[in-house]
């Protein structure tokens, strides 16, 4: 949309005050680009531009209206175009907060950037510095020229990357207290969320449509601060200058972009993954594409000097840049902070971040249409802290206002899903498939591949004792077990679920109880809580009346949930006899043995007996003395052997072994014993130690040199 009549500009800078000065500064910027640093020595030049007028008027009138409630004029307050004409898009501020009214929060300037995202073209360029109690676009270069740290509007990036490399918006994140080291740095970096909360696993959606900071640093220390800043410039933050190693620190708190980059890099998701805009060579092979703000230049004789064509560069996948678009246009997902209805929504889709930097002296709200991208910036120029500054109701109504104003005329308008996406039902805050046990099942978004195959973990289900509060085992009486489900989160996160006061599953088996012996159906070996390991025979008897068949089954822990039968039904009852055996290969833990008799018409009588497996060997090693040793030992005297053992489970014994004799046998730890050599000369030690289920295993053998 340029202006109606084309623009001369002098070689001098444009008068503070003028209804554009910001965008004219920026303007002579791209003209000395196209035409060379000379080009204001031509004279006459006829140059057409980007700008709307009008809405550069309004957006400048909006701003400074706001500017000067935060800066302790009347709530109500609303200054006049700089025409003179009146500020229509003011009335759509929202009302202060009751604690702004009358207070001044100390800024000192407030920049905006509207564009045209599907065509590159800046609309509207503001910057307003506070000069005795009036704010007046000065012509600074705010939001051209002055990276200023831009905190939660790298976020995004953030994200973008990890959607990138395979996560999705319906993927875990932790939001819990956390400490990252980054390499270089001397302190620890531990972010914290605003408003001082942790809520522990959330969705990556919760995380950035409400801008957290702490999920925002862990996603950042797992992809890395390289790829996120290599995402952000591809996206069109050059202002982004980063020093060599930057950490997660520096991203997300020191890290400076300008308004008029963060805009463009905005724009490419609100055009479906398009960059768009100028082309402009400034070394001979390489081209980059520039927000576009002069469209035309004739000379005094009427020849084109330049007549702008739209280029435009596929900088994200329609797929990727459609994620984003739909997390950062999730009203129900901003809920959570912002409440119900808040200063965000404007009645149409529109993705928003607000956020304020580190040190407060800079407050944003960056957002967008598929038509229009809208960015707002207040804050100090000395960067001392503008105090209580509200990133929504302060910025974030300015943005809705002008993005509002802009929009009138275009309908309300979203971004279709591209084909590549697939939505599925998953379970709330895990991101995996839902079970019967999840209480919240939503609908997620995902790049058609990277769906979950799993199915939930963190909503479990556990047998307890409801009298006990102990987990139930299949020797609790049945009219005493109820299922109780358990939120159980990542071990990471049981400091923060303790602190939070989420009850976590018992850890204690209920207590058996002694139950008369049955004598027809029963397990007689292995017996109850034995140790064993390898090919167990399991004997017992299986006669009731009645006896139809019987099967022998297995199952992990004191309650399973899941069983395995070993060999096959067997019709012959078995009487104090051998009922079958087990080969526990491969297993190892607490198990459950289980015989199960069907009887006729269907009626079943079981028995079972809790055993421990263990299949590995325990480790020995000698501690002392080393291998090739000299030792001086007088005649009757003695040297100290000491051997370390360990095992899963448990050490039934061990013994010491020189010169193939077994000299001691012991049954506890420590493992050492004083030896006294019977001669001088070589000798050759080592130890033999078994488990509790009979697994053996020897120590290297060990030669020392004995002298007198």
């Amino acid at each position: 949309e340029a202006l109606a009549s084309p623009v001369r500009l002098d070689p001098e800078l444009p008068e503070p005050g003028g209804p554009a000065a910001e965008f004219l500064v920026r303007a002579r910027e791209q003209l000395a680009d196209l035409l060379g640093p000379g080009f204001a020595s031509r004279g006459g030049l006829r140059i057409v531009t980007s700008l709307d007028l009008d809405l550069q008027l309004q957006a400048a009138c909006v701003a400074a209206s706001q500017a000067a409630r935060l800066s302790g004029e009347l709530p109500g307050t609303i200054l006049p175009a700089a025409d003179g004409s009146p500020c229509v898009a003011a009335s759509l501020l929202a009302p202060l907060r009751p604690g702004d009214a009358g207070i001044d929060r100390g800024l000192e300037a407030l920049s905006v950037v509207v564009l045209d995202p599907q065509t590159g073209q800046v609309l509207s360029m503001v910057g307003l510095r506070r000069a005795d109690n009036a704010w007046d676009d000065l012509g600074l270069g705010l939001a051209s020229q002055m990276p200023r740290r831009a905190g939660p509007t790298l976020y995004p990036f953030i994200y973008l990357t990890a959607f990138a490399t395979g996560y999705s918006p319906g993927g875990m994140v932790l939001d819990i207290p956390t400490t990252v080291v980054d390499p270089g740095e001397d302190e620890p970096y531990s972010p914290e969320n605003s408003d001082g909360l942790s809520r522990g696993p959330i969705r990556f959606r919760t995380a950035l449509a409400n801008t957290l900071p702490v999920p925002a640093a862990r996603t950042l220390a797992v992809l890395g601060p390289e790829s996120v800043l290599r995402t952000a410039r591809q996206m069109g933050i050059e202002s982004l200058e980063s020093p060599l190693g930057a950490g997660v620190r520096w991203v997300m708190e020191e890290g400076r972009a300008t308004l008029l980059d963060l805009a463009q890099g905005y724009g490419v998701v609100a055009a479906r993954g398009m960059m768009s805009g100028a082309n402009i060579g400034l070394v001979e092979g390489e081209s980059e594409i520039d927000p576009t703000l002069v469209l035309r230049v004739e000379d005094a004789q009427g020849n084109v000097l330049y007549d702008w064509q739209r280029e435009e560069r596929a900088v994200l996948s329609p797929q990727l840049a459609y994620l984003l678009a739909d997390v950062l246009s999730d009203e129900p997902a901003r809920w959570e902070s912002l409440g119900h209805p808040n200063a965000l929504e404007i009645g149409r889709p529109a993705g928003v971040v607000t956020g304020t930097g580190a040190g407060e002296a800079d407050a944003w709200a960056m957002g967008f249409t598929p038509a229009r991208v809208v960015g707002v910036w207040m804050g100090t120029l000395d960067e001392s802290p503008a105090e209580g500054l509200s990133p929504v109701s302060a910025v974030g109504t300015v943005w809705s206002a002008i993005l509002r104003y802009a929009s009138l005329q275009a309908p309300p308008e979203g971004w279709d899903m591209p084909p590549g996406l697939s939505v599925v039902e998953v379970c709330d805050p895990s991101g995996l498939l839902p079970t019967a046990y999840c209480p919240n099942v939503v609908r997620e978004v995902f790049i058609q591949g990277t769906e979950p195959t799993h199915y939930d973990t963190l909503y479990q289900p556990f047998r307890v004792n409801r009298e006990t509060g102990k987990l139930a085992t299949l020797f609790t009486p049945l009219d005493l077990v109820e299922e109780r489900v358990y939120l159980v989160p990542p071990p990471e996160a049981a400091a923060w679920a303790e602190a939070a006061g989420i009850e976590q599953p018992p850890q204690e088996y209920d207590t058996l109880t002694s139950q008369p012996p049955n004598l027809l159906v029963n397990i007689t070996a292995p017996f109850a809580f034995g140790v064993v390991r390898g090919e167990i025979p399991i004997e017992g008897s299986a006669i009731p009346e009645d006896f139809t068949s019987y099967r022998l089954q297995y199952g992990q822990g004191l309650n399973p949930t899941r069983w395995v039968q070993i060999g096959i039904d067997e019709e012959e009852p078995v009487e104090a006899g051998r009922l079958g055996e087990w080969d526990t290969e491969g297993l190892s833990g607490l198990y459950t043995l289980q015989l199960l008799v069907v009887r006729e018409e269907g009626r079943v009588a079981t028995a079972a007996v809790p055993v421990t497996i263990d299949n590995t060997a325990p480790i020995v090693t000698m501690l002392s003395p080393e291998s090739g040793a000299e030792l001086q030992v007088r005649p009757g005297g003695a040297v100290v052997v000491e051997f370390g053992v360990a095992d899963n489970l448990g050490i039934e014994r061990v013994q010491i072994i020189v010169d193939q004799r077994t000299v001691a046998t012991l049954s506890e730890g420590p493992y050492s014993i004083r030896w006294t050599p019977a001669a001088a000369g070589e000798h050759t030690l080592f130890a033999r130690a078994y488990d509790l289920a009979g697994n053996r295993a020897e120590s290297v053998p060990v030669t020392v040199v004995v002298r007198r």
